[in-house]
Parts: structure tokens; C-alpha cells; sequence
């Protein structure tokens, strides 16, 4: 077995007839059982980069050179549809939105136990038992009422926290997380973060998180990768990006970064 969950080998992405690519030359890896936080400013191709793994980039945009291998598949060649059927058992995606993806015309119940059923052989009770447990865990009130709302019954927050617990209960091998807690307020960021620091321990998940915070990044990542205009700036551990940087963009992000209170 391979001691990459996941490793990008010199993948570039280009959006329609954009002059410069979105992603560029870009190769790193991620160990497994361990999380790598990308960062960079808004258009440095992160979210991009991430979306590239499930193949689901928005229109126009295509993976032109390089390697994605997941346990020796290569996700930027075969059929979409192979990609398809590794997505929420074996990878699961936490957007930046995550409330947007929630389906309005069911209740938050239907939806979750569904999930849960759709990839785990247990029964509706235990799947309800399974999505309340979660919902607790990242301090939601009243799991049982949340489970019996509609989407938009539910403030913004409590929708992307809803939606973070769907993702989290599958314990995938590898987590996706697109900025995941960006609309949260500092203490609800705080508790989802060491929610995914759990979620590594305690079932050797892997995570990808994209995020511009450098405060997060310094207190969630094992790996920390930066990225500029497509380009990575660097990749290393996490003591060696925050304490000896090699590059002036990181040293640059780490001056402006905020203290995450946990």
C-alpha cells in the first residue's frame, strides 16, 4: 500500500481559453492518516485544485496535463462515472456552500439517513442514531429537531454544519473540505476544527482543506501546501511552512494571518 492516500503528479488545469492556466505544473502528496491544509488568496486555483480530485469543475474546465492517483487510479483519466462511485463512501466533498446542496423538498432526516444508507448496510434506526450522534458532536441543538426540518427552516450556519456532519458521519478515506467553515463564526470554526482533527484519529481519515486562513491552516495541518496564480509556492510539514518558510508569499500570508481561539 501506498504511503499517499492521494498524490497529484504535475497536474494543470485550464479554464476555456484562459491565457494562464488555473492550476499549473502542480505535484505534491498527501500521506495518509494525515491532513493537508492548501492555502492562497481567492483565484489562486485551491478550490480548483481540490474540485479536480471528483472531476466536478465547473463548465469549461479541463485537467490537460498529470496524474491523480488514488490507490493506484488514476482520477484524471478514467470515466467520470468510476469517479462517481468512489464519491461518498470512499471520498466525501464538504463545499463551501454546503447548504446549497441540501434538496429543499426533504427533510433534513430523509436526506441524512438516506446518505448513510446508500453506503453503509445498517437500518433507518441506526442511521438516525449515527446522524444525531454527529450533529451533537459539532454542538448542533436539538439533533432530533434539526432532523425533522426542512433546509430552509434552518439558519445558514446550521445548514453548513448539517451538511459538514453528512460528510464526516460516512468516515470516508479521504474528507474534501472547499473553505468549509468561511461563513461560521469563530467559535463554530474553532469546534468543527478539532471535529476533523477526530475524525483522523479516531478513523485514520485523511482531509484536504482549502482555506485562506493561515491561523487554521497553522493549527489543523500536519501538511500545509500554498498556492499563487495557479502556481504552488510551497509544500512541506507543518512546522517547517509556518516556522521556517522558504518562500516570501508564505512568509507574507503568515504576517496577515489571524489567531484562531480554540
Amino acid at each position: 500500500m501506498s504511503e499517499a492516500v492521494i498524490e497529484f503528479q504535475d497536474i494543470s488545469i485550464q479554464y476555456g481559453n484562459q491565457e494562464r492556466p488555473a492550476a499549473e505544473h502542480i505535484s505534491f502528496l498527501v500521506p495518509r492518516h494525515s491532513i493537508l491544509v492548501i492555502v492562497g488568496e481567492s483565484g489562486s486555483g485551491k478550490s480548483t485544485l481540490l474540485r479536480s480530485v471528483i472531476r466536478l469543475l465547473p463548465d469549461g474546465g479541463q485537467i490537460t496535463e498529470g496524474r491523480i492517483l488514488f490507490d493506484g487510479i488514476d482520477l484524471a483519466a478514467v470515466d467520470v462515472r468510476q469517479v462517481r462511485k468512489l464519491c461518498g463512501s470512499r471520498i466525501s466533498t464538504i463545499f463551501q456552500d454546503a447548504g446549497l446542496y441540501l434538496d429543499s423538498r426533504r427533510t433534513i432526516g430523509y436526506q441524512y439517513v438516506e446518505g448513510i444508507r446508500c453506503h453503509k448496510k445498517v437500518s433507518r434506526g441506526e442511521a438516525k442514531q449515527m446522524a444525531q450522534a454527529m450533529l451533537e458532536k459539532l454542538c448542533l441543538p436539538s439533533p432530533e429537531h434539526i432532523m425533522a426540518s426542512y433546509p430552509f427552516e434552518l439558519s445558514g450556519g446550521m445548514k453548513q454544519r448539517t451538511a459538514i456532519a453528512m460528510a464526516m458521519t460516512m468516515a470516508p478515506e479521504l474528507l474534501l473540505a472547499d473553505e468549509p467553515t468561511s461563513a461560521l463564526d469563530v467559535t463554530i470554526q474553532a469546534q468543527v476544527a478539532r471535529q476533523m482533527k477526530e475524525l483522523r484519529e479516531q478513523f485514520g481519515t485523511s482531509i484536504i482543506l482549502v482555506t485562506h486562513n493561515m491561523g487554521l491552516a497553522s493549527y489543523l495541518a500536519d501538511h500545509i501546501a500554498v498556492m499563487r496564480k495557479g502556481k504552488l509556492m510551497e509544500w512541506g510539514t507543518r512546522d517547517q511552512v509556518i516556522h521556517q518558510p522558504r518562500s516570501w508569499y508564505t512568509r507574507m500570508l503568515l504576517d496577515a494571518a489571524p489567531e484562531l481561539k480554540l
